[in-house]
């Protein structure tokens, strides 16, 4: 028997259709809500949204104003006018996103090349999910779609980036490597001046090696780990490696530490020189200082570095000068202030300030004091060591006693005015020659060629007290042959003073180098124009005198016959008559006596030696200037 329902049984399913109709009304509310708010996020959203479908071609069904607008379209309507395929640079590119969708069901973050309005193409990144139709098509494809442009322009930035970064890499001259921190490592990364470095013909032959086999010393290589692991990186660390045949090498290490998640290495990036060269410069530089260390030591001068304060410390000193203060050893000297030391402090101030203005002071002159209080000259040399501030960190110094040498100095200072004394006074003219031109002369040399001041002759050619060029020439042309002959280098020669008279000197030279005499010389001028003139008087008492004996001779020859035939002639007068013949030729013959009679008085009165013209050139002595 079939039961009926009763009318509670209907008024309460009633209730409860009502009841369930109403809550699907209120579902369907908020589901309309939810889609409003899901409609208005995507609308905001600056990423393209896009609901399509997967033909050959494809249609928009639904898109927001972000992708319409990515694509360079004024409203959503304009935009879904356009088939999908037609957004694509490259067709083809269009079916492979469809098929990889079909396949997968979806796709994450596809980069596409797309084109907008105007043509222009622009990188793309889709992320997009299929909804299948009951025959497992594509009913239709739901993707969100951002322009990635900036991102593949700054990909491509980096790439070129890192393209010129391990282009420099491979052609930089130092090495360059990436390495696991292992208890071996392994090479990630190494250039090839690294390879080269170790003696490999390439970089994936240095690879091969592992990083501790590289080491000299294997503990070595854990001891550079250590200390990266940690600091996160070490500076300048020197290595000592070996090459492929086993050559050691030193080596300096920068590098630097990527940490994994638990903390530990993952890698170590580094860059590493050969400083083997450098290592032994400084091998040689060490054996040098120790070298300059025993000369300073051995060394007979003082050598010092103090400070330059008031008082003044010492920070290192050489036997030599403790022994020059007398003291006994370089640490009792030490304790010593340097101002201490001078015998008057004045003057080691001003050789601070000295050294503080120039940097250096050269041969500077001190009056200093020993150990007992005995003061001595010394010689200083110095350098300035400034600090930060420029003021004096310290001063090196040598220093050389030249107390010896003050006193020679002072011998020859009074030696010096002695002889310039002696040279001033010398009747001798005197004169120093440098390079041809007189650069000193004594009293007497500016007397004799009658100079007035220096500038009459200082600086200025010795052809200057020549009357010509010629006569020059020939002087210096007699000194060097006496010089190469071993003669004395001296010459008479004739010479002009300052108002153009000459007179006749004697020249004598002494000089280092007899090839050029006028180089450098000291000469002596001796003005022998009386000797020239004492000697003319001899010859002219020489000619007297043989004119005299002469005539003396004649004279004495002479006068028997005059007398003879004088007599002869008067006796033969006075027997002939006054009408004879022969009377006047007697008297002329008398005449004639008479005048030769007075001829031979004239000779024996001869005094001096007067000469006259005479026939064909010839001159004869006048016998009337000559006597009486």
């Amino acid at each position: 028997m079939i039961e009926h329902p009763t009318f509670e049984d209907l008024e309460k399913r009633v209730m409860e259709l009502e009841k369930a109709n109403a809550e699907g009304r209120r579902a369907e509310a908020r589901l309309r809500e939810v889609e409003d708010d899901y409609q208005t996020l995507v609308d905001n959203l600056s990423a393209g949204v896009y609901r399509n479908t997967g033909g050959p071609k494809g249609r928009f069904i639904r898109a927001n104003p972000a992708i319409a607008q990515m694509f360079g379209y004024d409203s959503v309507e304009a935009f879904m006018e356009v088939s999908v395929a037609d957004l694509y640079v490259d067709p083809e590119e269009r079916r492979r996103f469809v098929d990889e969708v079909r396949k997968s069901g979806f796709v994450k973050e596809w980069e596409l090349r797309l084109k907008q309005r105007d043509g222009s193409p622009f990188w793309a990144s889709c992320t997009a999910t299929v909804k299948y139709d009951e025959e497992g098509g594509i009913q239709w494809m739901d993707g969100i779609i951002y322009d990635i442009s900036d991102r593949k322009e700054a990909e491509e930035r980096l790439r070129e980036s890192e393209e010129e970064h391990r282009t420099l890499i491979d052609n930089l001259s130092v090495g360059v490597y990436r390495n696991t921190g292992g208890p071996k490592g392994r090479f990630i990364r190494a250039n090839p001046a690294i390879a080269q470095m170790f003696g490999y013909d390439s970089v994936d032959a240095f690879k091969e090696v592992s990083v501790a086999d590289l080491y000299v010393d294997p503990e070595e290589r854990q001891r550079f780990v250590d200390q990266v692991r940690k600091s996160g990186f070490v500076k300048e660390w020197e290595l000592r490696l070996k090459q492929r045949d086993g050559s050691p090498f030193w080596a300096s290490c920068t590098a630097t530490l990527k940490r994994d998640e638990d903390g530990g290495i993952q890698w170590m990036d580094g860059i590493i020189y050969d400083i083997s060269d450098r290592k032994e410069a400084e091998e040689r530089l060490q054996q040098s200082e120790e070298e300059h260390r025993t000369l300073v030591e051995n060394l007979s001068a003082g050598v010092y570095r103090n400070t330059g304060g008031p008082k003044g410390h010492f920070i290192r000193a050489n036997p030599a000068i403790a022994e020059m203060f007398g003291y006994d050893s370089v640490d009792a000297f030490m304790k010593v202030s340097v101002a201490d030391l001078y015998v008057d402090p004045e003057e080691r101030q001003r050789f601070v300030d000295e050294v503080r203005k120039s940097g250096f002071v050269r041969e500077w002159e001190l009056r200093l004091k020993q150990r007992d209080g005995s003061p001595f000259w010394a010689s200083c040399t110095a350098t300035v060591k400034r600090d930060e501030a420029g003021g004096i960190q310290w001063m090196d110094g040598i220093i050389y006693d030249i107390s010896d040498r003050k006193q020679a100095e002072k011998a020859l200072r009074r030696t010096n005015e002695v002889l310039n004394n002696i040279l001033t006074a010398s009747p001798v003219g005197i004169g120093l020659l440098d390079k041809g031109a007189i650069r000193w002369a004594n009293g007497e040399m500016v007397r004799m060629f009658g100079f007035e001041n220096r500038n009459d002759y200082v600086g200025k050619s010795i052809r200057i007290v020549y009357p010509n060029d010629d006569e020059y020439d020939r002087v210096f042309s007699v000194i060097k042959r006496r010089f190469q002959s071993g003669q004395p280098p001296e010459v008479d020669a004739e010479y002009r003073r300052k108002d153009g008279t000459t007179f006749v000197g004697h020249f004598k030279m002494s000089c280092p180098d007899p090839e050029e005499p006028s180089k450098r010389a000291v000469f002596a001028i001796n003005d022998i124009s009386w000797r020239a003139q004492a000697e003319t008087e001899k010859l002219e008492r020489e000619k007297v005198q043989a004119v005299l004996e002469t005539a003396g001779a004649v004279c004495h020859e002479m006068n028997q016959p005059l007398q003879g035939i004088t007599s002869l002639s008067e006796t033969l007068l006075m027997n002939l008559r006054a009408e004879e013949l022969y009377g006047p030729q007697v008297k002329r013959i008398m005449d004639l006596t008479s005048r030769m009679s007075a001829i031979t008085r004239k000779l024996m009165g001869i005094t001096k030696y007067e000469t006259k013209d005479y026939v064909q050139g010839i001159r004869i002595i006048d016998l009337d200037k000559s006597s009486g």
